[in-house]
């Protein structure tokens, strides 16, 4: 379904009735999208009344800052996902998820610093006084210690500053880590990156080619006649990593089923495949996610073209249904040079229960061939 929604009809209503939306939009608002919106939307946002009006405000929100149009794929939404789940991994603190503190705030809005950052290494952590036992031997108490964070040249330059400085003190014992409110850089950049993320301001309503359904965007498959190409093969299950990485029959491989997506970091040391609880069944109320490894061979992030194909029986019905060809920029797997990690979702909304089959294709840049991956699955 179309969801469009004028953003001058959002900004003009006047009665704030946003406490009546249901929990999960709340939370929505709640959470660290809080850091990147703008002051129009929060006064927008509180304006809502009902759960329709905050899914399409939702699509709206994301598909301004979707620097490739015309394209499924929304990059500022998967970058902003992506740093979401480096903070909660990584700058937890006592009763407050990483995303929701001082450190994850500055980072899902400015991103990777120059110097200092995420892992906060011990050689960027500096000691001020005291004794490790809290208290210092004249009674004074222990200030804790102290990091910086500096963007610098053109990481600073990106959100109109000469350089970025932000220092946080953690308070003795307790692990709770603020921001220091004396250096104001982060007060003046934040805006900034805000405004500059808004690529498309001019949207007034959400485009057929954006993802839609608010809190859980869809890609449709649609029903086709064109097959998808059988120029090689189908490998089944999985590929030999080795063999891809060293330029074998097929650039993908490791074609994996399940429900959250999102919880896969390819930023981290480890294979973000490893420890992936891969799934063979699933309802008609699930979205079926899907990852895969594309392996380049190279340090030059590719575009890679792909395709979907949805096989199955269900009762009497032959269900054969192919979306047509996309492209997508894959993420960087840490790990695995030269290896990206490619992710999608597809809505079992209204699919009858029965055994079926996902094949992803994906077209080698060089021969132009088809390489195809499939994997079955059940609906219950």
């Amino acid at each position: 379904m179309k969801t469009v929604l004028a953003l001058g009809v959002l900004f003009s209503i006047s009665v704030s009735a946003s406490a009546a939306l249901s929990p999960k939009y709340t939370e929505w608002r709640e959470g660290p999208v809080q850091w990147i919106m703008s002051a129009e939307e929060m006064k927008a946002w509180k304006a809502l009344k009902t759960d329709d009006e905050a899914s399409r405000f939702i699509d709206l929100f994301w598909v301004r800052r979707d620097p490739t149009k015309e394209t499924r794929r929304n990059e500022y939404r998967d970058e902003f996902m992506a740093r979401v789940k480096a903070s909660d991994a990584t700058l937890v603190e006592p009763r407050k998820k990483g995303s929701m503190t001082d450190r994850g705030r500055v980072y899902i809005v400015l991103g990777d610093p120059t110097t200092g950052g995420m892992e906060l290494a011990s050689n960027t952590r500096h000691q001020l006084g005291g004794s490790a036992a809290g208290n210092s031997g004249d009674g004074n108490r222990m200030r804790g210690s102290r990091s910086v964070w500096m963007w610098t040249r053109a990481d600073a330059q990106k959100f109109d500053m000469p350089q970025i400085e932000v220092v946080f003190i953690e308070e003795a014992g307790t692990g709770k880590v603020q921001r220091d409110p004396h250096r104001p850089d982060f007060m003046r950049a934040g805006p900034n990156a805000i405004r500059k993320a808004i690529v498309n301001p001019e949207l007034k309503e959400v485009p057929e080619w954006a993802l839609q359904g608010g809190l859980e965007p869809k890609t449709v498959i649609i029903t086709t006649e064109v097959p998808v190409s059988t120029a090689a093969p189908a490998v089944e299950g999985t590929a030999d990593p080795a063999a891809v990485a060293a330029g074998g029959p097929s650039p993908a491989s490791k074609l994996t089923l399940l429900k959250d997506i999102w919880s896969i970091n390819p930023e981290l040391k480890a294979n973000p495949f490893t420890k992936v609880a891969a799934l063979t069944a699933f309802k008609p109320e699930d979205d079926l996610g899907w990852i895969a490894q594309y392996c380049s061979g190279s340090d030059d992030e590719p575009t890679v073209r792909y395709g979907l194909r949805l096989t199955g029986t269900a009762g009497n019905e032959v269900i054969d249904r192919v979306a047509p060809p996309d492209e997508l920029v894959p993420d960087r797997i840490k790990a695995a040079p030269g290896c990206y990690l490619m992710r999608g979702m597809i809505p079992l909304e209204g699919m009858t229960p029965g055994a079926y089959a996902l094949e992803l294709s994906v077209e080698d840049p060089v021969t132009k061939a088809s390489h195809a991956l499939k994997q079955d699955f059940t609906i219950e």
